[in-house]
Formats: structure tokens, sequence, C-alpha cells
């Protein structure tokens, strides 16, 4: 029989549950905001978490669920996307989240619902396709944006900098509202 000791509730943390870790403690810092004042606004949010388990989470001892994980976003001002994933310095880095990795630039449009990670894998003549039907369940019409990643020239003041500019296309109607 199995004793209320040997039972373990969910999955252990993975890298995804540290990379939110470091986020939440990297932004707060980045906010000059003290523990006290994170709890204090994820009071005023309705989702109280105290002084203490701020510094749990920071350390790694307490995982957050989804509902906190958005209220600490809205806390601090910073996407959900922004706790989830590695800040890198380079688009070529590599990255681990839960469930994938590969390099930080494919993550990060895996994360923002612009591309999927398997895209590279898919046969060519098909890729069209895998990205349509990646974007369609990933997105709401209504965004009607897509990003195209433009390098500047080293010679810009930016000096090849990568970042993304969105472009409107037309996804037609959304087969949600019949």
């Amino acid at each position: 029989m199995e004793t209320t000791a040997s039972r373990q509730r969910g999955n252990d943390p993975g890298p995804t549950a540290a990379e939110v870790a470091r986020n939440i403690s990297r932004v707060r810092f980045a906010r000059n905001m003290t523990q006290q004042a994170l709890s204090d606004r994820m009071a005023e949010l309705g989702r109280p978490i105290p002084t203490s388990s701020i510094g749990k989470i920071e350390s790694g001892l307490r995982t957050v669920d989804v509902d906190d994980l958005m209220a600490l976003a809205a806390a601090l001002d910073v996407s959900p996307l922004g706790l989830l994933l590695p800040r890198t310095g380079s688009p070529e880095d590599e990255l681990e989240a839960t469930g994938a990795q590969g390099k930080a630039e494919i993550l990060w449009l895996w994360g923002t619902g612009y591309s999927s990670p398997k895209s590279e894998s898919v046969p060519q003549g098909q890729q069209r396709k895998q990205a349509n039907d990646f974007v369609d369940v990933s997105l709401p019409r209504w965004l009607e944006t897509f990003p195209v990643i433009t390098r500047l020239p080293a010679g810009s003041p930016e000096g090849g900098v990568t970042y993304p500019m969105f472009v409107r296309v037309d996804l037609g109607a959304d087969p949600a509202d019949g």
C-alpha cells in the first residue's frame, strides 16, 4: 500500500521553473522592487504571495502555477514570456525549456506563437502549410501580424542586430466564427 509520504504530487521542477525563478529576480531588481513590494503588489492583484514565498520562488524552493505566473508578470510589468524564457545575448544561443530545446530565436518565436520549434524538421514543400497551421491555432485571427526577422547591416548604428518587424497578413475568416 502506498503511503502519503511516498506519493509525489506532479512532476519535479524542470528548466522552465528554474528560469522563471531567475527571471522574477532579474526583473524585480531591474524595477528596483523589494520582495515586500512585490508581495504587496501581488496582494493588490488578488493573488497574495507572502514575502517569504517570493524569496523561496526566487531561490527555486517554490514553483509558481500559471495563475501566479500571470499575476507576477502583471505585478512586474513584464510579458509572461519574459518570465518563462531565458534572456540571452544572441539568437544563436542554445536554450532548454520544458518540452523543447534549440536556438534562442526559435524558442522565442515559438513562445510568441509565430513559429513551431518543429519547423526545421518539416519536409520541404510542407513548411508553409505547417507554419500557417501553427499560427492558426496559436494566435487569434484579429492579431493579424506576423514577424519578419530582420538583421540590420553591420555598418548600421545597431551593428548587425536582429529584431522582429511585424507586418500585417490576411489570414481570412476564422473558422471558429462559423
